[in-house]
């Protein structure tokens, strides 16, 4: 079969690339690899649009990320993978309903174990940010009980859990999180705001110094430090915190907005007046 297919994809189109330049001569060849060209991009085209859409996303251009996705997904609206990165790149631009338009088309029985996280984590964010939290909860809490385990999926609803003020159950789960996979930063996160959140701020600090030296590249992380230093009343720190956040890309997604940090920096600094 892999034989059959190399014999379709290269040695055909070169064998009948010669005959075409025997009988038409070097003209008819460079029409024929033209149209070859073009035929087969108009084929693999949605591979070609996601190959951009992860270039663009690498290089920070989300909306470029999101319009290549889209289109990778309109040329293939069966590819469950495809539509899972359409929704994440929608989602991050706040595009919830051409995300719910998408979503729809993603089929979880059909994904691999991996893939079914993912799409299971867009389908929670996209609850989330509808306003609709406990069933964002519902969402990763049912594919848990299936026994997945991934550090998207721990980092996720510990993340819910915290927001939605259950702290018993956050404070449980980011140990067993952290067991899991002691070294993601978004785990290490959670663990330290829960800890704080509940009073164990030695064990908060220890933690928020790791995640500090891990050069966090989203703004929660850097916000949630500051209200750390905040607490234990180190003001040097939570400003250095603030600035550097202030620093980070903030999307639709961020759960704190850039005001928030100019805001607290304000407020720094009348009292140091």
């Amino acid at each position: 079969m892999a034989i059959l297919k190399f014999f379709n994809r290269f040695i055909f189109p070169l064998l009948l690339t010669y005959f075409v330049y025997f009988f038409f001569d070097v003209p008819g060849a460079i029409v024929y690899l033209v149209l070859l060209i073009a035929f087969n991009f108009w084929r693999y085209r949605k591979k070609f649009y996601a190959y951009f859409g992860r270039i663009a996303n690498i290089k920070g251009e989300y909306q470029k990320a999101a319009n290549w996705f889209y289109k990778a997904h309109l040329s293939d609206k069966s590819n469950e993978n495809i539509a899972t990165d359409a929704v994440y790149t929608q989602l991050r631009l706040g595009e919830l309903e051409k995300a719910q338009e998408i979503i729809e088309h993603v089929d979880l029985e059909k994904l691999t174990s991996e893939a079914r996280v993912k799409a299971a984590n867009n389908l929670s964010l996209l609850y989330w940010k509808s306003g609709d939290l406990p069933k964002a909860i519902e969402v990763l809490e049912t594919l848990f009980a299936s026994n997945e385990k991934s550090t998207s999926l721990y980092g996720n609803l510990t993340y819910y859990y915290i927001l939605n003020e259950n702290y018993d159950k956050a404070l449980a789960l980011a140990k067993e999180s952290f067991a899991y996979n002691e070294k993601d930063i978004v785990i290490l996160e959670n663990l330290a705001r829960i800890q704080h959140l509940t009073g164990d701020l030695d064990q908060a600090k220890v933690n928020y110094a790791k995640l500090e030296a891990l050069k966090p590249t989203y703004p929660e992380a850097w916000y949630n430090l500051a209200l750390f230093y905040e607490e234990i009343n180190e003001k040097e720190k939570v400003a250095e915190a603030l600035n550097t956040g202030m620093k980070c890309n903030f999307t639709y997604l961020s759960n704190v907005k850039k005001e928030q940090f100019e805001s607290k920096l304000k407020s720094l600094a009348t009292v140091s007046e």
